[in-house]
């Protein structure tokens, strides 16, 4: 019984530390540019993905040269036959880093 309950303590404690870890380690930012185009590569040579606004938050996972690779969060709603449903989506890029401040 107490080898079951320090296995399952074990876990918990690794699964939580696991978890501040990476709230710690996660950079975020948000756009400061009036518009700015995320792009699918790390440069003004590759082709616009999509574009977001100013105030947009996005989650910086990776940097390479002057360009944050970034997830960007989006609403989307789905109106179905009296039943309003709003689900989280996340697109991801890369966008320059002028453009980003950290937050």
């Amino acid at each position: 019984m107490i080898i079951i309950f320090a296995s399952c303590l074990l876990v918990l404690i690794i699964s939580l530390g696991i978890k501040v870890y990476n709230q710690q380690s996660v950079e975020r930012g948000v756009v400061i540019a009036n518009e700015c185009k995320i792009r699918y590569g790390p440069g003004e040579e590759y082709e616009p993905k999509f574009e977001i606004h100013e105030g947009a938050e996005v989650k910086i996972e990776d940097k390479k040269d002057k360009w944050y690779k970034v997830y960007v969060y989006v609403d989307i709603e789905d109106i179905r036959e009296d039943e309003e449903k709003k689900d989280i989506e996340f697109k991801k890029g890369w966008i320059s880093e002028a453009k980003v401040g950290k937050i």
